[in-house]
């Protein structure tokens, strides 16, 4: 039945995109102070431990303190474990620098899906069939947690050249592309930022219109305020009761025992029927 729609209070659930270099990382710490308000801060660190050189650091009138679990396997769902784990143990804000190293870093997606279509019954396109529930839940873990989640994505670099009205070439610039992560994975998040090598940052996607299409060097406590009053403006919901499956599933098995896992003891061949599921899941046991 159709209800009068009400806003719900939330949590963030913003993403900030650009190339190497355009401040990211210290955007999303500058944020995440700013949003936990006195309380604990989780740091999911795929970049070799490069986030513990901001410790201390103190732009806004308090040192930056936070905790961190530095990755060295990428795969989403060592992702969903970690960002699990951030929201049971009742951190206030997490945040994940980056998120592309799921897509393309070692033990990503697209190295899951490769090895996945190495398999003899496998090809690229049946491969996305491991990669695409995990990845999936890997999104829905963010999407679901307790924690405000600010995350960033790596973009792509390339040059282009700048013309004056004659066509004359007056000079050649290094520009972002799009982030590297799943086509449209941006769209996922209610804020999206996109930083250049200038740190402006500019919004190109925002549910909270007191700072849509807004660009601002260098943003610190002022550009996040009114973003945290948007979050806390609306009533606060009831926890809805957990959705049980009756039977097992292949989603089930690749979130409990990973890819990696389920093609081993498979053979590489990925079951297609309930028995066969059934099947791997007691070889699993």
């Amino acid at each position: 039945m159709f209800r009068t729609a009400t806003r719900q209070a939330s949590k963030l659930r913003m993403t900030i995109d650009g190339p190497a270099g355009s401040g990211k990382t210290y955007t999303a710490l500058r944020f995440a102070h700013a949003l936990a308000n006195g309380g604990k801060i989780a740091f999911i660190d795929t970049e070799r431990g490069s986030a513990s050189k901001y410790v201390g650091e103190n732009p806004d009138g308090k040192p930056w303190s936070f905790d961190v679990l530095e990755l060295t396997n990428f795969s989403p769902d060592r992702y969903t474990e970690s960002i699990q784990a951030a929201g049971k143990m009742g951190y206030s804000v997490l945040v994940i620098d980056s998120l592309s190293h799921a897509w393309e870093g070692q033990g990503g997606a697209l190295e899951i899906k490769d090895k996945a279509a190495e398999s003899s019954r496998n090809n690229a396109y049946t491969a996305w069939r491991i990669v695409t529930p995990l990845h999936n839940r890997m999104v829905d873990s963010i999407l679901q947690s307790p924690c405000h989640v600010i995350t960033t994505m790596r973009s792509r670099m390339d040059y282009i050249q700048d013309v004056d009205e004659s066509g004359k070439v007056t000079g050649i610039r290094k520009v972002g592309m799009a982030p590297i992560q799943r086509p449209g994975m941006e769209y996922e998040f209610d804020i999206v930022c996109d930083m250049n090598w200038s740190h402006v940052l500019t919004i190109s996607k925002s549910r909270c219109s007191a700072i849509a299409d807004m660009s601002v060097e260098k943003p610190g406590p002022a550009f996040i305020q009114p973003v945290i009053e948007w979050l806390s403006s609306g009533v606060i919901e009831a926890p809805k009761p957990a959705f049980v499956t009756a039977t097992t599933s292949l989603d089930d098995l690749l979130a409990k025992y990973g890819a990696e896992k389920i093609l081993e003891v498979s053979g590489g061949n990925l079951p297609t029927t309930q028995t066969e599921i059934d099947a791997l899941a007691r070889s699993l046991a």
